[in-house]
């Protein structure tokens, strides 16, 4: 099924960094423009930034299929069982990736296509889920740390496809 683009797709204000050979290698979150309220919990922090985005909709650049953001999206990212099991540093970083996730879903790469093998996910998941591989890094008073992840998407009965989550995050040591 091909889509037809009908939104202004605008970039954060962060920084794509390009390889060699002119393709985006990664995006560079800068951590000034991260905002962490102290009174709140981390989950609470991604809970209230990711529903933001309920509503919208980008593309993956590798894959041209356009991604939406579901109403079931900020309950899953922040409260999901990989959530969960993080450390209030990972749940930290996780809410910094919400203001670029735009970036996050247009660099995207390396699609894999699973099935669903959870029973809860029977309605929502029925066709499946991809995973595509992410490369971003976070620049924090000009020390960069580069982290991989795993972009999830849901295929939705109605043909549409809704970011589900982002796990495996991990910091990359070169």
């Amino acid at each position: 099924m091909d889509y037809v683009l009908d939104f202004n797709y605008n970039c954060s204000l962060n920084e794509e960094i390009y390889d060699n050979y002119g393709n985006v290698s990664h995006v560079r979150i800068d951590d000034k423009n991260f905002v962490n309220d102290k009174s709140l919990s981390p989950s609470k922090i991604i809970k209230n930034v990711s529903n933001n985005y309920i509503g919208k909709s980008f593309c993956i650049k590798e894959s041209n299929q356009v991604i939406n953001i579901g109403k079931d999206f900020p309950g899953e990212y922040a409260y999901s069982k990989s959530t969960c099991s993080l450390s209030k540093g990972r749940k930290i970083l996780k809410s910094k990736i919400l203001n670029n996730i735009d970036e996050i879903i247009l660099n995207a790469k390396n699609r894999n296509y699973s099935s669903n093998k959870k029973t809860k996910h029977v309605k929502d998941g029925k066709y499946g889920f991809y995973k595509y591989d992410t490369l971003f890094s976070i620049n924090k008073l000009n020390e960069e740390k580069f982290y991989t992840g795993k972009i999830v998407i849901r295929n939705d009965i109605n043909g549409k496809k809704y970011l589900y989550d982002i796990i495996s995050i991990k910091e990359k040591i070169n």
